[in-house]
């Protein structure tokens, strides 16, 4: 008779991803025989997370139901047999987890991503006071002392770098124009705003998050984002509200010159050994010069400066210029609120299909994902490769075109210059 506990678990693999299972399954149970010709899974298709790994549905079952028996042991207290495969292995298993190869280099890292996911980090690290000075710092000298490092931007990459550095017991400083963290997930709030990269992939390893669809929107970005600054101790090592104006290296003294000005416009020059850009590349929009539009009277917004309250759509007549993945968000988000939608683009766009796009993540696949830290790794794994590596291999231009001016699509050529248009209906 099996307990409730036992049923959640099986009702989760049931659902799981089985190219991820069988990777977890050799390392939980040391037994190399799931990699056998039988289980070996097919080529994902473009994007695909390739649940079935293209296995007969006969298969599938079995690999579920050893793949069950195995967690549940491990659940009940069962070693995993093999706790530090070695790189060779780690490889080999990646490889066959997602159907090709997998270059030797790269298991080192896959070592390193499965021990931070069996240790990960825990508890704020050690803060200074809540301008993020040592203390007995000025607040408002216009001769700072130094500090070993600052970090310009408290996004995505500042508050991993502030992280980091304060695992590493390196005192720092992060300056941040706005009053609270989170980047171009704070200044974006467009319709539609999300990522189009999978949530369990656009986020921390050190900090894995129970995401609610596989392609997080905006507002679930933004607040994860204020959730490892306040659990990571990086809030009160942050300046907010601190513009800097100018940055530059000393050569008599070997350290930065870092000019600021704070909300209310008083100067201060910060000093530093080390100087961290982080400020992004999504953050200063480009304007089309389309004439008339500095004449134009109705309402006109670049979607990385929309207002916070939001732009009346309803009923209207919306131009769209451009056809990246902004538009490619905010334009089915509005299409049903207004009157007629015309885009307007330079060229073609690419995109593959996500076949997980804004699908919630089933409830018991988030139990898993948050129960089982190494069914996590080996999913955020196989999401690195196919997201990451799998898409600059494919997108390679032959070093021997002998047409650099020209696209390797003629499409792209016949549309450069000039704008076409279609409409939404």
């Amino acid at each position: 008779m099996t307990s409730p506990q036992d049923d959640r678990w099986r009702s989760a693999i049931s659902l799981a991803n089985v190219p991820t299972l069988l990777a977890l399954l050799v390392q939980l149970t040391g037994d190399e025989r799931w990699l056998e010709d039988r289980y070996a899974p097919t080529r994902s298709r473009g994007l695909s997370d390739n649940d079935s790994g293209g296995l007969a549905p006969h298969v599938q079952d079995e690999v579920r139901t050893a793949a069950a028996d195995a967690v549940l042991a491990w659940h009940r207290g069962a070693p995993v047999a093999l706790p530090q495969p070695d790189p060779v292995l780690l490889v080999r298993l990646l490889s066959f987890s997602l159907g090709e190869p997998i270059p030797a280099e790269y298991g080192d890292m896959i070592a390193h991503e499965l021990r931070q996911a069996t240790t990960p980090l825990t508890g704020p690290a050690p803060t200074d006071d809540a301008r993020g000075r040592a203390p007995g710092h000025a607040a408002h000298s216009t001769d700072a002392p130094a500090h070993p490092v600052i970090i310009i931007g408290a996004g995505m990459s500042g508050i991993c770098a502030a992280v980091e550095l304060a695992r590493a017991g390196i005192e720092h400083v992060v300056v941040e124009r706005h009053g609270t963290v989170g980047g171009t997930w704070l200044e974006n709030c467009y319709p539609g705003c999300g990522v189009d990269v999978p949530s369990h992939l656009y986020s921390y390893s050190f900090a894995p998050h129970e995401w609610t669809t596989y392609f997080a929107l905006r507002d679930e970005i933004h607040d994860y984002f204020e959730k490892v600054a306040d659990d990571f101790g990086v809030r009160p090592r942050i300046r907010f509200n601190t513009s800097v104006r100018r940055a530059a290296w000393q050569e008599d003294t070997h350290e930065w010159a870092v000019e600021v000005t704070d909300a209310d416009g008083t100067p201060e020059t910060l000093r530093c050994g080390v100087l961290i850009s982080a400020v992004g590349a999504f953050n200063k929009p480009r304007l089309p010069d389309v004439p008339g539009r500095d004449t134009f009277e109705g309402p006109s917004v670049h979607t990385a400066q929309w207002p916070p309250e939001g732009v009346d759509l309803d009923g209207r007549r919306v131009a769209v210029i451009g056809n990246g993945a902004s538009a490619m968000q905010v334009v089915p988000a509005i299409a049903e609120r207004v009157k007629e939608l015309v885009v307007f683009q330079r060229s073609p766009h690419w995109a593959a299909p996500f076949e997980k796009f804004q699908v919630l993540v089933p409830e018991p696949v988030r139990f898993l994902l948050r129960e089982m830290p190494l069914y996590r790794a080996w999913y955020r794994l196989r999401l690195g490769w196919t997201y990451g590596d799998q898409i600059f291999n494919a997108l390679q231009k032959d070093p021997s075109w002998p047409h650099p001016e020209r696209a390797l699509n003629k499409a792209n050529d016949s549309h450069r210059g000039f704008f076409t248009q279609y409409v939404v209906s």
